[in-house]
């Protein structure tokens, strides 16, 4: 299964560990949506997902804009596996964010060392300590590709929404990938921790305390880092 439209466009869909009824199929979900875009603006609406069973149908109108959905299932587990795939594809603003690796179309490392991918991956072993880290004080992380920009304030700003469906990234920033070509070039190891300032999807902003609070998360995860090396 998959998200049919929207944001999220392309994404999957994973069932509950026991999951007994049939779910959803996206040939079912894209011709009920399709009468559901004809008759309503999806970023207007609040929904209400009843018996949300593998939560197919809310992922589908959170992909697509609504300003607030609400699911509801009976059966625990299934209420715990949509949330955890809520989590990941509509992170939290305040969440610390880990880069497990960078996707750009700078063309800093070509012209640094000649290398010419578009994607270099954080020291695995460093990523893992920081969750670790991030797992034994309680702190809630995100990890995935991030995108790294060297220019972000561009005239077409819905850019970064295309480059983030078409290369899965979570979060945009201007220096990982730098960071991490440089690493790879003199044998050294580097990752990258950020905080969220604002949102490409909702056009939402965190507020001073917010930034203050998220900023404060990542440092005391950075600063227990050297104590695990």
């Amino acid at each position: 299964m998959r998200i049919i439209r929207g944001s999220r466009k392309g994404r999957s869909i994973s069932i509950p560990k026991g999951f007994t009824s049939r779910p959803t199929t996206d040939f079912a979900k894209e011709a009920l949506f399709n009468i559901l875009e004809n008759s309503f603006y999806f970023e207007k609406l609040s929904v209400l997902d009843l018996f949300s069973g593998t939560g197919s149908i809310s992922l589908e109108f959170l992909s697509r804009g609504c300003k607030l959905v609400t699911s509801v299932e009976i059966k625990k587990t299934n209420c715990i596996h949509i949330e955890k795939q809520i989590e990941n594809y509509f992170p939290n603003m305040s969440d610390v964010i880990i880069a497990d690796e960078v996707w750009s179309e700078s063309t800093y490392a070509k012209t640094q060392s000649g290398y010419d991918k578009d994607v270099i991956c954080a020291s695995v072993d460093i990523v893992e300590k920081l969750n670790q880290i991030a797992e034994q004080i309680n702190i809630p992380i995100k990890r995935g590709r991030i995108h790294s920009s060297d220019v972000f304030y561009r005239q077409d700003f819905n850019e970064f929404q295309k480059i983030r469906d078409s290369h899965n990234c979570i979060a945009v920033e201007m220096e990982a990938f730098a960071l991490f070509a440089t690493a790879k070039l003199l044998n050294k190891k580097a990752a990258c921790l950020l905080t969220v300032s604002d949102s490409l999807v909702s056009g939402g902003s965190t507020t001073s305390e917010q930034r203050q609070k998220s900023f404060t998360r990542m440092m005391e995860i950075a600063l227990r880092l050297p104590s695990k090396m």
